[in-house]
Parts: structure tokens; C-alpha cells; sequence
């Protein structure tokens, strides 16, 4: 019996025995398909393996690749995937499911096909699983124990594809909690357009902030980031009667809600996580309470979520509250990718990246909290600058791109231009890959390296080059690295029928030469390109709209402050794609994790 004969023998005999429903599958793919943004409400709670039909799983699983790919899902894509995955024979049940979608697909009942397919699911797995536990039980040497933790299991993993439910991280139901946890440690011991922030020389400098802007809020550790945000959060909750969601992949839901609580009911937050609560105290918690109860944040602890759950969950909250005015992730360093990129830069690049796509698909600000790299704690100085966040080299203007089957200087390249230059994969072969814009960087100091065989290369000293042992910075590099390089002319070798190869070569001087103008290129997926014949990254800080950072000198210097400076905190704002930049000084308090004005 073939392969194909197999397959179809099984398919009648699920069909025989198990429940299911093809045609409301059929019309869930033909729904995506024909409205991608549906899959924003069920990609986090639909597998695969609830569809029923071995076709509609497979390209169920394209659609999803596309999806985690940041690619546009259409026919022709999922087409070339399930081509890929040598299943030709699936491409006539997606061209009925395209045609189906054209004529027939009612995007208002796509939440009732869900349920009609996920009722089957449901049905089937407790069929399959009950069968399982049947064998198990007429099994007298299995222990009752081991048969109880399988029903057990069961249930969770039924349950495990139940719909987001927003009551789960709502604040009211937080607090509720809060105040139990309270009390049984009190028993246990004796002891415009614009969003404002609420800060009066922020909002004035930055005029607040701004939909499908991304900001960045960077610090070291300790400076106060998440209690800085969660003031702002309230303040857009309390003045402006915005919803807010807050993202916290590192602290949990109860830490943060210590921390507003404090806030509200001016009762220090040490004293409400040992349960040091006096009689009288009792009056200021629940005046806090109800004051919070009327704030629509929004509190999700989940940790290691992708970019893609956020999009999820984003999606289906603002399907449960149209106002909601302003996204908080705490922090970047946290959210994980599922493409696998050559190493964590690239992720993080990849990250913020997909963070500002969501800013303009949601039309909402995304504020992004981020550890600042600890090179800094080795500087005299330790006050926070843009190169802190994230690397940032440039290259001379004289350097030569190849791009539209010719070669160019970086600074003749223009916006009108065609936007497809040469890049290197992480199998270190030459494809195509596209950039989205050229960055002017004015004058700095170049370093100018030069091959054994004569390919140069000017460029500031943080920007990195590919070498044999990775990604290596420019002032990092020695005569005994081999950096990558490209042949002259290897455009007119580089074909897709015969991929070029990279090689790589010893360097015969590296050197200081001076000032000149430098450019950049913003790339768009693969994060380097190939100038002068050198594969080179591309390291710029550029997704973000604005970019703040918080220092307190204190942290470093606490037996030399004063009183009054140790409690003040610089705020930074070092880059603002829309409006000027600057510094202004706020007080934070410690005991009850906030920031106000001077």
C-alpha cells in the first residue's frame, strides 16, 4: 500500500469513529487567507492539531510560519511552503479553500467557526484520552495514583486552549488578591491626540507621547524604570481615563500591584509586603482600592512571550476595550523571539523591529523598558548615552554599496532609489535583502582597515565586521582575524541558480585616518550588507521614536549626596524623531516606589 493509500485509509477511519467538521474548517483557513488580521485572535490558542483533516493541520502550520515570519500571508506564499514540504498534493485543497474564502466567507461568524471546531477538538480528545484512561484503569498494576494524575492531565491540557480571558490579569481581580495576601500576612506576623505622562517637563518636551510611536525607557538596573512607568500608567489611567496594559515578563503581577497600592494608599510598600498594617491603616488601603479600582490597567506577568503573543493578546484586548491608549513592556531584554537569528543583537534587533510595525498596525504607543550593557559601570562617568543602548557605527561616505546591479557611494543613494542591496546569511552565502532607508551621521572619526589583497574598508570604531570568530568591532580587531569579503564584480556571478559564497582574509593594517562625513543603512530583515566588498552590520539605534534614559548619581555616590540630591533623578530625552531633546530632574521616593515633579 503507497504512502498516499495509507493516508487516505486513516482519514476514513477517523471520519468513521471521531467527531469533526471540514466544511468550518475550510472556511477558518479561507477566512485567514482572505482577512489575515483574524489570526491575531487565535494564534495563541489554536493548534495545529485542532483541525481534524491532515490538510487544513499542514496549511494551517504554513500559514502560521508565514505569520512568525513577518510576511505577507497570501495564496502564493503558502503555496511555495507546502511545496517546500514536498506536499504538492495539498496545493488543490487550498486553491478550493482561496475560492471558497472569495465566495462564501462570512468574516462576522469566524468566531463561531472557531468554537465549532474547537467543540470537535474537545470532543475528540476526550474520545482519544478516555480510551487511554480505560486501558490504564482495567490495568490493575498501574497505582490509582498514576490514573488520577492522567485525568488530571487531561483536563489541563483541555483547558490549556480555553480563549484568553481578560479577568485574569484585570486589576480589580488583582487586587483581590492583593488584599487577601495582605491580610494573612498581617495574621502570620506582628510586623489631544498625544498621551500625557502626567509630568509636566516630560510632556512639554517630548508633547507626550505620540500613537505608533515606539519609546524606549533605558537605565541600569535599580534607577526606578518600572516604577517611573507605572506612575505614568496611572496618571493616563486617572487624567486621561486611558486604558493601559502592562506587560511585566519580569516582575510578577503582585510585586507591581504592592507598588501601585503604595502609591495610592501612601502606606510604604515594605510595610504592605511584610504585613506591617496598623488598625487605622485599614481606612488608607481601602481608599486606595477604590481609587485604583476605577483605573483600567491592565496587568499580564506571562513570561517568556514573543513578539507574536504580544500582538495576540494586544488584538484581543483592544477587541474586550477600545480605549485602550498606551502598550508597556517591562523590559526588551526579556521578550524572546521565535526566528532564529546568529546571535542575541540580531534578536533584539529583529524585537524592536517588530515592536514599531506593531506601533503603526495598532496605531497606538508602545513604551519598551531596556537594561542598559554594564560597560558603562567601567566609566568615569557613568551617566547614560545613546551608544549605551545599543551599538551604533557608521561608515565613510566614500564607501561603495552594490545595489540595482550596480555599485554606488552610500551618500548617492537616495529614497527614490531602488531598496535591494546585497546582505550575507547566517549560511554565509550572498542573497538580496532590503534596507528601508540611508542615515546621515554627520562627522566622526573613522577607522580605516585594509585586506592583504587590498579591499578597504572607513568606518567608526564600534561598527562591526564579520570575521571568522563572529562579530567583531572595528578597534577590537588584530592582524590575525580574518574578516569576510566578497570578489570584485560578484554581482554578476551571484545568480539564485548558484548561490556566491563568502571568503574570508587576513588583514594587512588597521589605522586612525581622521574626520569625515558618515552614513548608515537601516536594514529591514537581514541585519548586515556588503560595502566596499566586506560584509559589515548593520548596528544604527533605529526603530525607536524616542528614546529616554533614567540616571540617579546616588546609586553610585551615597555617602557624598546630600539628602535632597540623593532623591533626584535625571531623565534624558536623547533621541526624538519628532521634536527637540533634552534634561529636566524628577524626585523619586523609594518607599513608595514613585516620581514627582520639583
Amino acid at each position: 500500500m503507497t504512502l498516499t493509500n495509507m493516508r487516505i485509509q486513516n482519514q476514513i477511519i477517523k471520519e468513521l469513529y471521531l467527531p469533526h467538521n471540514t466544511l468550518a474548517e475550510k472556511l477558518i483557513l479561507a477566512g485567514i487567507i482572505s482577512n489575515p488580521h483574524l489570526l491575531n485572535r487565535i494564534v495563541n490558542v489554536i493548534e495545529p492539531e485542532v483541525f481534524f483533516d491532515d490538510k487544513h493541520k499542514e496549511i494551517y502550520e504554513s500559514i502560521v510560519d508565514i505569520y512568525n515570519t513577518t510576511t505577507e500571508i497570501d495564496l502564493l506564499t503558502i503555496v511555495s511552503i507546502l511545496t517546500e514540504k514536498e506536499t504538492l498534493d495539498y496545493i488543490g485543497e487550498v486553491n478550493e479553500i482561496e475560492h471558497l474564502g472569495n465566495n462564501l466567507i462570512n468574516n462576522d461568524k469566524f468566531e463561531e467557526y472557531i468554537y465549532l471546531i474547537m467543540d470537535k477538538f474537545f470532543r475528540r480528545s476526550i474520545i482519544q484520552s478516555s480510551q487511554k484512561l480505560l486501558n490504564m484503569v482495567k490495568n490493575e498494576l498501574i497505582p490509582l495514583d498514576d490514573v488520577l494524575n492522567q485525568f488530571e492531565e487531561l483536563f489541563f491540557k483541555l483547558n490549556k486552549n480555553n480563549y484568553l480571558s481578560s479577568k485574569e490579569f484585570k486589576i480589580t481581580t488583582l487586587l483581590n488578591k492583593l488584599v487577601h495576601n495582605i491580610e494573612d500576612k498581617k495574621k502570620s506576623t506582628t510586623y489631544s491626540q498625544s498621551i500625557n505622562s502626567g509630568f509636566e517637563k516630560f510632556d512639554r518636551l517630548t508633547q507626550g507621547f505620540q500613537k505608533s510611536d515606539l519609546i524606549i525607557i533605558a537605565s541600569r538596573p535599580s534607577m526606578g524604570k518600572t516604577a517611573l512607568v507605572l506612575n505614568m500608567a496611572s496618571n493616563i489611567a486617572k487624567k486621561q481615563q486611558g486604558a493601559v496594559v502592562f506587560f511585566s515578563l519580569e516582575m510578577s503581577s503582585e510585586q507591581l500591584m504592592y507598588r501601585l497600592l503604595a502609591h495610592e494608599s501612601r502606606i510604604p510598600i515594605f510595610n504592605l509586603r511584610q504585613g506591617q498594617i496598623e488598625k487605622e491603616d485599614w481606612n488608607k488601603i481601602q481608599h486606595g482600592i477604590k481609587k485604583l479600582t476605577k483605573l483600567s490597567i491592565y496587568i499580564d506577568d506571562t513570561p517568556n512571550v514573543t513578539v507574536q503573543n504580544l500582538k495576540s493578546k494586544i488584538y484581543q484586548l483592544l477587541q474586550l476595550n477600545k480605549k485602550l491608549s498606551v502598550i508597556i513592556i517591562d523590559y526588551l531584554q526579556l521578550i524572546q523571539t521565535q526566528t532564529v537569528l546568529e546571535n542575541r543583537t540580531q534578536e533584539l534587533a529583529y524585537i524592536t523591529r517588530s515592536l514599531k510595525i506593531m506601533c503603526r498596525e495598532f496605531n497606538l504607543p508602545i513604551i519598551v523598558l531596556s537594561q542598559l550593557n554594564r560597560t558603562l559601570e567601567s566609566r568615569n562617568n557613568k551617566k547614560p548615552i545613546l551608544s549605551d543602548l545599543r551599538e551604533s557605527g557608521c561608515i565613510s561616505m566614500e564607501s561603495i554599496i552594490a545595489i540595482n546591479k550596480k555599485y554606488l557611494k552610500i551618500y548617492k543613494i537616495t529614497y527614490t532609489a531602488c531598496k535591494i542591496i546585497y546582505s550575507c546569511n547566517k549560511n554565509n552565502i550572498i542573497v538580496l535583502s532590503a534596507f528601508n532607508k540611508m542615515v546621515n551621521n554627520k562627522l566622526k572619526i573613522l577607522y580605516q582597515i585594509i585586506t592583504k589583497s587590498g579591499y578597504f574598508l572607513e568606518a567608526t570604531g564600534n561598527h562591526k565586521i564579520k570575521t571568522k570568530k563572529g562579530w567583531i568591532r572595528i578597534c577590537h580587531l588584530t592582524h590575525k582575524d580574518k574578516i569576510a569579503i566578497t570578489e570584485e564584480n560578484f554581482i554578476k556571478h551571484n545568480r539564485f541558480s548558484n548561490f556566491y559564497k563568502l571568503k574570508f582574509e587576513s588583514i594587512e593594517t588597521i589605522s586612525l585616518i581622521g574626520e569625515n562625513r558618515v552614513y548608515d543603512l537601516e536594514m529591514n530583515k537581514l541585519q548586515n550588507f556588503i560595502a566596499n566588498n566586506i560584509v559589515i552590520h548593520n548596528s544604527i539605534e533605529q526603530d525607536a521614536d524616542l528614546v529616554c534614559m533614567l540616571y540617579r548619581e546616588s546609586y553610585y555616590k551615597q555617602e557624598e549626596q546630600s539628602k535632597q540630591d540623593k532623591n533626584t533623578a535625571e531623565i534624558s530625552i536623547l533621541k526624538h524623531r519628532n521634536g527637540p531633546t533634552g534634561t529636566f530632574n524628577l524626585v523619586f521616593n523609594p518607599t513608595f516606589a514613585e516620581f514627582t515633579e520639583i
